[in-house]
């Protein structure tokens, strides 16, 4: 499934919902939430995800995260201001293994992240509120490479996400979101020997788009 595919299916999800509900956010809301989470990835070494280089054989290759990752989000926020709510999320995904270079080398991937951010509410008296969300916190990754034998890498580091989101209103408590957003992730790189005794080098990156779907419920 390609990325305009799985939006198009997100936005499906949010116009089947029910019938509008108006209301603005008022200072002192708390909304919560839990979420479904896609990422196709797709966007290669050059802009996020990673290589690996055999350095005794002089040979190196673009490397995916693994098969598209599906996972899941909790959060909850709390409006300091109708147009803007600040919060915390705990999240995480899977990418289970595929062929992920030109070597035929399998990758999957498992990470778990909690993030501080908020939300930017930019028409917030609208049916359809349009919002940007962003935050930044704390990533860990466990990677697992079949290169001469399954290797294993554990990565702790930073991360943050910025992206864009609608939501729709649907009664006084419930509320569908949608949202588009790009996952960036820093990690230091690794060397190791494999089995067969040839120097490694991983240089690892967790960056990658993912469609969201959100259930608000407003406190």
């Amino acid at each position: 499934m390609t990325i305009k595919q799985t939006l198009a299916l997100l936005v499906l999800c949010i116009l089947a919902g029910t019938g509008a509900y108006a209301r603005t956010f008022d200072k002192g809301d708390v909304v919560i939430s839990a979420a479904g989470i896609i990422s196709p990835l797709g966007l290669k070494s050059d802009w996020g995800e990673f290589y690996i280089q055999d350095q005794t054989q002089n040979i190196q290759h673009d490397a995916k995260l693994g098969k598209p990752g599906f996972g899941g989000e909790l959060q909850a926020v709390y409006f300091l201001h109708p147009r803007f709510a600040a919060g915390i999320s705990a999240s995480e995904q899977h990418f289970a293994k595929d062929k992920a270079s030109g070597w035929e080398v399998n990758v999957g991937t498992h990470q778990k992240n909690l993030m501080l951010g908020g939300q930017f509410f930019i028409n917030p008296e609208s049916e359809y509120k349009v919002y940007l969300p962003f935050s930044a916190g704390w990533n860990h990754s466990r990677v697992s490479v079949d290169f001469g034998g399954s290797q294993h890498f554990k990565y702790t580091g930073f991360a943050y996400r910025a992206g864009i989101g609608v939501m729709h209103v649907y009664s006084r408590h419930w509320a569908l979101g949608l949202e588009a957003r790009y996952n960036g992730n820093q990690f230091h790189n690794s060397h190791y020997i494999a089995s067969n005794g040839n120097r490694i080098h991983l240089r690892h990156k967790m960056n990658f788009v993912s469609g969201v779907l959100r259930l608000n419920y407003i406190l």
